[in-house]
């Protein structure tokens, strides 16, 4: 009678915020029906109870944060009267827990160390550091909870200006947080987004703050990430309809055009909406009301056909070239919707739009479409002339392959093993050295601040273990250490790299590392060269991380079961890499080849 669609599952799931396996279990004891359910092992049981515990550390630390906030002078000078300035009332505050993390060093620590909580939990949940020092320090903090209201994880924003720290800082990845698939607000926006059949996506925490406190509380947040195909496929479970907000500036559009074909594979009926030039929902929120808010977002909001293809049509113009290349990135997208009754209306309009033959735009779509069966049939071919093996590791790979493939995969080992060499290079010799004086930036805050989440692709473990230490130490000091520390490093191989670098007569690196494009100084730079060979390394760093993610995509559309969604999904994945691989290397100067 109330005109809601689904199932009795979904009705108690909703009602009394069960779980899927909660709501089975009540309708099962209810109606007296049995229900066969496998004991856990051993390992299953204690990988529960291990996320029961981190959820309890991170249910204390939220306390912990709040308390801070509303009962600590430090608190209510600091972050509470930031989350006042934004206009946040002390309501919409405790409705989304938010907190505050005082500047000393170990508060945190010393109180969880008192209620009893194991200091390598803390750790795994990012909460401390493993110097024994808190990781939030003198931040607001924003608690991430998933669907049930459970806390997590935890983003810290700092206040003071500091071109040295990141402005924000989140727990990381963890067996209860895993930030592809998390979406910040979803608690307390999945009733809504259910009610008014919509969701409405921004970008940042306090972006869907304001929203919800101004009665737009169906709003969430992708985390600061580009929308990815879990967070779609998250959305998708309340509602098949997306409305993307994003900034009006141009990294705004490219970010929502991006987002639409990760929406469109997953048959999701996308809209966007483009704030004025130099707004954000927040500001613009403020600026004009919630009224007027609401009406500029159902005035301005536009299927994603139209919005595509009048940005194809500006930036174009008469230029006929572009207008064709636009014209097949349209195509690109129209050929990712599984549904095919869709697609045929959607061309229709596109080409109305475009003033072109309607079945010329049905050619370039189905030529797309054609173009990826037939990458799916010699992906077929080749697993059927190839052994399927389980992935060795280096070593075995090399052993087992081929005479041609071995000297590749050497090669390309080696490769890594250089670069990854030669940017712990670039930190022993350099990393305390001004980068940008007028700033204040050490080669250190360059590097890492580039480095993003690429360390998680060290190919060597105490390389990888290094940099992790080096960056924690920075985090903490603002300085890496002395030389001795690299001299007396627990690692040889550390021990040697630092000796080699530092002491040039003790010995010398192979010559293939200059031939290849490695710098390797042994004696200090000119203070004019360090900013040239700090872009470098990093250049060389990225172009070979990158190109191994690449590898590594390319590897799964090889291996991609008969499945042409799934396949869709790589492409994609594919083309956003290379994007990444352009963009990064724009950025530090450096035209990185395709390859």
């Amino acid at each position: 009678g109330c005109g809601r669609g689904g199932d009795a599952i979904s009705f108690v799931m909703e009602h009394e915020h069960y779980t899927y396996p909660e709501a089975l279990r009540y309708l099962a004891a209810r109606y007296n029906i049995p229900i066969e359910e496998r004991e856990p092992t051993p390992e299953e049981r204690e990988a529960a109870q291990k996320e029961e515990s981190l959820y309890i550390i991170n249910e204390y630390a939220l306390r912990f944060f709040q308390e801070q906030l509303f009962e600590t002078e430090e608190g209510r000078r600091i972050g509470l009267s930031y989350f006042k300035e934004r206009g946040f009332t002390e309501e919409t505050i405790r409705k989304f827990g938010l907190g505050y993390a005082p500047a000393a060093g170990d508060s945190f620590l010393q109180a969880a160390r008192k209620a009893g909580y194991k200091e390598e939990l803390l750790q795994e949940l990012g909460l401390i550091t493993k110097h024994g020092r808190d990781f939030f320090r003198g931040r607001v903090i924003f608690p991430i909870f998933n669907l049930t209201g459970k806390p997590m994880a935890f983003a810290g924003r700092q206040l003071k200006k500091d071109p040295k720290s990141p402005k924000y800082i989140n727990s990381p990845e963890s067996p209860i947080y895993d930030k592809s698939r998390s979406l910040y607000g979803i608690s307390l926006a999945q009733r809504s987004i259910r009610r008014q059949e919509d969701c409405l996506l921004v970008e940042g925490y306090t972006d869907v703050i304001s929203l919800h406190q101004a009665g737009l509380d169906r709003a969430v947040a992708s985390s600061g990430t580009s929308l990815t195909k879990n967070q779609v496929q998250f959305i998708r479970r309340f509602t098949p309809n997306l409305t993307i907000l994003y900034d009006g500036d141009s990294a705004g559009v490219q970010a929502a055009i991006r987002g639409l074909n990760i929406a469109l594979e997953q048959d999701v009926n996308v809209k966007v909406v483009l704030l004025p030039e130099g707004e954000d929902p927040d500001s613009f929120l403020k600026e004009v009301g919630p009224a007027v808010f609401q009406e500029y977002l159902q005035r301005e909001a536009s299927d994603f056909i139209l919005f595509k293809t009048r940005r194809l049509l500006e930036e174009a113009g008469h230029d006929p070239l572009k207008k064709a290349e636009g014209i097949r990135e349209l195509a690109e997208s129209l050929s990712l919707l599984p549904d095919p009754l869709k697609r045929a209306m959607y061309i229709k309009e596109a080409a109305r739009l475009l003033e072109m033959q309607e079945e010329a735009l049905v050619a370039e779509v189905n030529k797309q479409i054609q173009k990826r069966l037939k990458q799916l049939e010699r992906r077929r071919q080749s697993r059927r002339t190839t052994e399927e093996a389980p992935p060795p590791d280096r070593e075995e790979e090399q052993a087992t392959a081929g005479p041609a493939a071995a000297k590749e995969q050497a090669a390309a080992i080696s490769r890594d093993y250089r670069r990854e060499a030669d940017l712990l290079r670039l930190l022993i010799l350099h990393g305390n050295k001004l980068y940008d004086a007028q700033q204040g930036i050490t080669v250190a805050h360059r590097v890492f601040s580039k480095m993003g989440n690429l360390l998680d692709l060290f190919g060597d473990g105490e390389f990888k273990k290094s940099m992790l230490e080096l960056w924690e130490y920075l985090q903490e000091h603002h300085v890496l250490p002395e030389s001795r520390y690299y001299l007396s490093h627990p690692s040889e191989k550390i021990r040697k790299l630092a000796q080699r670098v530092l002491f040039p007569d003790y010995g010398e690196m192979s010559p293939e590392w200059e031939k290849r494009g490695i710098i390797l100084v042994t004696q200090p730079m000119p203070e004019d060269n360090q900013q040239h060979d700090c872009d470098k390394t990093l250049a060389h760093f990225l172009q070979s991380k990158y190109h191994k993610l690449i590898e590594q995509n390319l590897q799964r559309i090889q291996n991609t079961p008969e499945d042409e969604e799934r396949l869709q999904q790589y492409l994609l994945a594919h083309n956003h890499l290379l994007e990444q691989h352009k963009i990064l290397a724009e950025e530090i100067g450096l035209v990185v080849p395709g390859s």
